[in-house]
């Protein structure tokens, strides 16, 4: 149901008049219709106009980099010669332009490395940490789509930037709120150490005042046992002269019955 053209290209052929097109003649019309889209073959010819891919966010400290006696044959490769070893050292992971599968490999070997290597006790600090490696590797991943189609690299780190403005934001939320909640137990905290504070001058005030209390009825036990002591010698006197009395007065009685007689 279809033919060539001069141009090579697919040209559906219409059906005689009164006949219509089966199911598979029309599948055949749409793929020919398809087929129409160049654009595979323009974004190959314009790869090489398309911007730079972004520089890389991997810290200088975990780059790889590899020394040769001479200077490296691929031209995309970051490298310089220094003479104090006479060699060429190049930068082998991060590439300027990743292109290959080692790449790949590299950056999930350095990603799970630092995963492993990430000890944080506060749980909300950790979730940051592990933030920042993903944000990281996830741009050296769009460094390397860029490089086979920048407008998909584009697009890619569009949606991660969102990504990233969302997931602040309700990181922001979460260190609010536990703000809060250390605010509030800091409050309880100090309001339960002023009730004891206060419960602990009570309780020196009124030690205090028993324990005056308690010597001032001591003082007054040590008087009333002097009185006591006092009034038993005074009573003790008392019978002496009562006894002392009666003697005399036997003996008078008895003096007086002499002269009598």
């Amino acid at each position: 149901m279809s033919s060539l053209s001069r141009s090579g290209s697919l040209t559906p052929i219409l059906p005689a008049p009164g006949r219509t097109l089966g199911k598979t003649s029309e599948a055949k019309v749409k793929l020919a219709n398809s087929s129409k889209d160049i654009s595979h073959l323009t974004d190959a010819k314009l790869s090489s106009l398309a911007p730079p891919p972004p520089t890389t966010q991997i810290p200088e400290q975990y780059h790889i980099i590899e020394r040769t006696i001479t200077a490296p044959r691929d031209p995309t490769v970051k490298s310089e010669y220094r003479d104090s070893d006479r060699c060429w050292h190049s930068t082998v992971w991060p590439s300027e332009r990743p292109i290959d599968r080692r790449q790949v490999m590299l950056l999930e070997e350095w990603l799970t490395r630092r995963l492993q290597e990430l000890i944080i006790t506060d749980h909300l600090e950790e979730v940051k940490e592990r933030q920042k490696l993903y944000s990281m590797a996830f741009h050296e991943l769009i460094r390397q789509v860029w490089v086979q189609l920048p407008e998909r690299g584009q697009l890619m780190a569009k949606i991660w930037q969102r990504y990233l403005l969302l997931f602040e934001h309700i990181l922001k939320m979460r260190e609010h709120e536990r703000d809060q909640y250390n605010q509030k137990t800091g409050d309880h905290q100090l309001l339960y150490q002023q009730l004891y504070k206060d419960k602990d001058l009570k309780f020196s005030k009124m030690y205090m005042t028993l324990a005056v209390e308690k010597e001032k009825i001591s003082a007054a036990k040590d008087k009333l046992e002097r009185s006591v002591l006092l009034l038993y010698e005074e009573h003790k006197r008392q019978l002496e002269s009562d006894v002392d009395m009666k003697r005399l007065i036997k003996k008078l009685r008895k003096q007086g019955m002499c002269c009598c007689d």
